[in-house]
């Protein structure tokens, strides 16, 4: 939490000018020492707990960690004209219609 309220005073990173987003960052209250949300609901309508807050710290935090690395790789595709391997065959499924027809039970 240090790291993000410095961040945070310092402008590194911005959030929303939002009214519920503004109220959970601003109920985060320190309860010896550690930073917390309150119990219960943190807004006048008993609506928000701070979810927003959290998820910013969260977020923030995330972003200095380089243990894995976050990357995409794509599935090649089968042709048209063959069944994929990974997929069921049930050309030689049972298909006795049943009290709601065929596929039903």
């Amino acid at each position: 939490m240090p790291r993000y309220k410095a961040a945070y005073e310092d402008h590194e990173i911005t959030i929303p000018k939002h009214d519920d987003i503004l109220e959970d960052h601003r109920a985060i209250k320190m309860v010896n020492g550690v930073p917390r949300v309150p119990k219960g609901k943190t807004d006048s309508a008993g609506q928000r707990h701070g979810d927003s807050a959290i998820a910013a710290v969260l977020a923030h935090n995330k972003s200095f960690n380089t243990a894995a690395p976050m990357e995409y790789r794509g599935v090649s595709r089968s042709p048209d004209n063959q069944q994929s391997s990974t997929r069921p065959d049930h050309s030689g499924d049972h298909q006795t219609p049943g009290r709601f027809g065929i596929g039903g039970y």
